[in-house]
């Protein structure tokens, strides 16, 4: 619209100044094609006065999703989001920028870098040759519902002057929610702004660790006390590997299903930039991570443990610390998050193997048919881990084959900004594939260890029939 409503009045005080502009529904469904377009970043422009900037998606009368949100905007360092939604006719828009004004003089609109202006940027799929710019304009609480345009600016005005008459598009109030119906929303997201405090998902590693270690501490003291069978264990040392073994069991038996499921979606958008459900990823994130707090956990917990469960569970603690450094440097977060669903499968299918010791340590080690159970569980562990070693390198594999595009993003165009851009995958491959080979050989020494147990429990097995005769028969 006109530059004009982009000035930002003095104040003395500096206080935060925000202008909002609006592209109407009217305006997205009369230009849209009918299954929408997919947005793949969205970046925003303003000048030296530039503070934040907001871009609300609204649906059906309702704010379902800011899908861009500045909380720290600098005019000389200007980056794009690469956050990808979805466009859909009928959708309306919201764009807010907050100022910083000055002192004693009004900042006005215009294109010199002293002047202000509120310009947004949005990368979109599949092209729309007519309908490349949009123009909102000023929404103020006395004036809330203006005209929208969706089209190619004529020349003569850049988009920088033209008049409101020129946009066709007038929004219908009817199809605006209430603001009372959302005022505690609302005033949520003011305090989060004003506080910088970000949206808290039970994924998130702020305070996760400290509530999963106080729930692990607690059950461990539980089993202790009240479980008959654990509780009657004299030795200190087979008592709480019990308990590890226990929790162990309960923890993968009751979210290997939940890890499966939620992992299964994101699979299925490798070659797009098709949108995912954010909610997802951090509850699959969150499942990884107590697995990963359990192992750490354990390795304080456990009297005299062995070298091979300690090279382990750092290994595994490792091998995910990588796959985040890999999300937040490479924003291929994505691709770390599968590769991290497929390898954490390493841990959550020890379920035979922790139960076979778990029998053990409850005094059942010299049952006839423990030492078959025990050589199962060791066929299975070896098994079971290359099953996923293969997965998890046929995946690879196929990533680096450009097949993942989510690892793509820094080859972008819109991905300049990203500096000193050394991680690829090949580096990622490189460094995933050690890890797996330790892994492995932790793994296969392991498996060694089980069917050793086994054979030695055969051997006793076999030789204490014959030992007991005579004092069967003074009996």
């Amino acid at each position: 619209g006109a530059i004009d409503p982009t000035r930002t009045p003095a104040d003395p005080l500096q206080r935060d100044y925000t202008l909002q502009f609006q592209i109407s529904s009217e305006a997205t469904r009369a230009t849209l094609p009918k299954t929408g377009i997919q947005v793949f970043g969205a970046a925003l422009h303003m000048h030296k006065a530039g503070l934040r900037g907001r871009l609300q998606l609204i649906r059906d009368g309702e704010n379902v999703l800011d899908v861009y949100d500045s909380r720290s905007y600098d005019f000389d360092r200007q980056a794009p989001d690469l956050r990808r939604w979805r466009l859909l006719p009928g959708d309306a828009m919201i764009f807010a920028c907050i100022f910083r004004p000055d002192k004693y003089v009004d900042i006005l609109g215009g294109l010199r870098t002293e002047d202000e202006m509120c310009n947004w940027a949005i990368g979109f799929s599949p092209e729309l040759p007519n309908y490349r710019s949009g123009v909102g304009y000023l929404v103020t609480p006395d004036q809330p519902f203006r005209n929208s345009f969706i089209g190619n600016v004529p020349n003569t005005t850049r988009g920088l002057y033209m008049p409101e008459d020129m946009a066709p598009f007038s929004p219908d109030p009817r199809g605006w929610v209430d603001l009372r119906e959302y005022r505690e929303d609302h005033c949520e997201t003011v305090i989060r702004d004003e506080s910088n405090l970000s949206s808290y998902s039970w994924g998130d590693a702020n305070v996760y660790a400290i509530y999963v270690t106080i729930a692990a501490f607690v059950m461990c003291l539980l089993i202790e006390r009240l479980v008959p069978g654990i509780r009657d264990i004299n030795s200190l040392r087979i008592k709480r590997n019990a308990v590890v073994c226990i929790i162990q069991l309960i923890f993968s038996t009751a979210f290997l299903v939940p890890l499966l499921v939620l992992a299964a979606p994101i699979f299925d958008s490798n070659t797009t930039f098709k949108a995912y459900d954010v909610d997802t990823h951090n509850e699959l994130r969150g499942i990884i991570s107590t697995q990963i707090l359990l192992y750490i956990i354990e390795l304080f917990y456990r009297v005299g443990i062995r070298p091979e469960v300690v090279a382990h569970h750092i290994l595994t603690a490792g091998l995910f610390i990588f796959l985040n450094y890999v999300a937040s440097t490479s924003f291929a977060f994505e691709y770390a998050t599968k590769l991290g669903a497929i390898l954490i499968l390493l841990a959550m299918l020890d379920q035979p193997k922790n139960l076979t010791l778990l029998i053990r340590y409850l005094g059942h080690g010299r049952a006839t048919w423990w030492p078959m159970l025990c050589q199962i569980a060791a066929v299975w562990y070896v098994f079971s881990k290359l099953a996923v070693i293969a997965a998890a390198a046929f995946f690879m594999a196929e990533s680096h084959n450009g097949v993942e595009m989510s690892w793509s993003i820094p080859g972008h165009s819109f991905s300049e900004w990203m500096e000193n851009y050394d991680l690829t995958d090949s580096v990622v491959i490189g460094v995933v594939s050690m890890f797996m080979f330790l892994l492995l050989l932790d793994q296969l020494y392991t498996a060694h260890v089980l069917w050793k147990l086994a054979t030695r429990a055969k051997a006793q097995n076999e030789v204490a029939p014959s030992s007991q005769k005579p004092l069967t028969a003074s009996t």
